[in-house]
């Protein structure tokens, strides 16, 4: 029951928009033609958003691996909302990230996600929110 309600917590606010339907579970959904381009899709969406929170806290001044990043994000999570409440948490980190993700979503439905610092316009089928 823990493990399915912070999978669905994971899932609801990292989704980037990702069809349910087509991955109803990432983690035990088989990759088949129809889902593995919005898998990539999401899987490199989710990476630049982690690339982009640890640029912004170094840029602010605040170094933390990736690692500790996730951990902060993990505790947050425990209450299925990133707002810096939570076990182990940083409220820049929680800052950062709901950031990034309102800059990332804008990016995103206008078909332009900017992955390591180069624009490039995303193909309609491996869009994940089509």
């Amino acid at each position: 029951a823990n493990l399915d309600q912070a999978k669905d917590a994971v899932l609801k606010q990292l989704s980037f928009g990702v069809d349910p339907e087509s991955v109803p579970d990432p983690i035990t959904t088989p990759l088949e033609d129809e889902n593995i381009d919005k898998l990539i899709a999401v899987n490199e969406i989710l990476d630049e958003w982690l690339r982009r929170i640890f640029e912004n806290l170094m840029v602010a001044g605040y170094a933390m691996s990736k690692d500790r990043i996730i951990q902060s994000l993990a505790g947050d999570l425990t209450d299925e909302v990133i707002d810096g409440v939570g076990p182990d948490t940083d409220a820049r980190v929680a800052a950062s990230a709901n950031l990034v993700a309102t800059e990332m979503i804008f990016e995103l439905v206008h078909d332009r996600v900017a992955l390591e610092h180069q624009t490039q316009p995303r193909a309609q089928n491996t869009c994940p929110h089509t």
